[in-house]
């Protein structure tokens, strides 16, 4: 209908907190967005929708750098979430989050995904989080430079976390600069269709609006 069930709430009163995702998983609104080198999350049970539930860190790190996240829901209970890792061994990681009674709690993971020698932390510019079935999902990630898994490299997982297939270099044209590009993939029939604009390379000789791609 358009009405604003919590219009005079806010889910943060950090300066820093940036990047929101919202995410639908059993029967309640995840609400991720980047702290001060934390992972935030707050639920808005359907149940209960003018409630704002309490604020969890889910994870509070060093390590954990304002970059580039992503979340989908992954099956009946819980959210994958997909980030960038700053480490100096591992540039990207995923874990599922679930809540109970509106409390969100990280469930399974954190699971390794890209190593910084296949695509170092400060290349990666775009991640996308998206599910295959209710046992499977994948992540694709957008880099920058000339490494192995630069360009675009995806991930497939199933529901333990376990890395099912990859990383594997989908399509090797990397952005022309080191800035934010978008990326986004969908299910379509067997297949993961991926799409990434390549936005860095805006007034270069290497842009592209959309780059598409399909992987199985």
């Amino acid at each position: 209908t358009g009405t604003q069930m919590i219009s005079a709430a806010t889910c943060t009163a950090t300066a820093t907190s940036i990047c929101p995702r919202v995410v639908f998983a059993n029967g309640a609104f995840f609400i991720f967005w980047y702290g001060a080198a934390t992972l935030e999350c707050r639920v808005v049970l359907a149940t209960a929708p003018t409630t704002l539930g309490a604020m969890v860190a889910l994870i509070a790190s060093a390590s954990f750098i304002q970059r580039n996240f992503d979340a989908c829901t992954f099956d009946s209970t819980s959210v994958a979430v997909a980030y960038v890792w700053n480490d100096g061994v591992t540039s990207v990681r995923t874990l599922s989050v679930i809540h109970v009674a509106g409390v969100p709690s990280v469930s399974l993971g954190p699971t390794n995904l890209l190593t910084v020698g296949q695509l170092a932390t400060a290349d990666v510019v775009g991640i996308a989080c998206t599910p295959y079935s209710s046992a499977l999902y994948g992540v694709f990630v957008s880099g920058f430079g000339a490494t192995s898994h630069a360009g675009v490299a995806g991930v497939t997982l199933d529901n333990t976390l376990a890395v099912v297939s990859g990383p594997t270099q989908l399509f090797a044209t990397a952005p022309a600069v080191n800035t934010s590009c978008h990326i986004t993939a969908v299910r379509v029939g067997a297949n993961f269709n991926i799409y990434t604009d390549n936005q860095s390379s805006w007034n270069t000789a290497a842009l592209a609006p959309l780059w598409f791609v399909t992987c199985s």
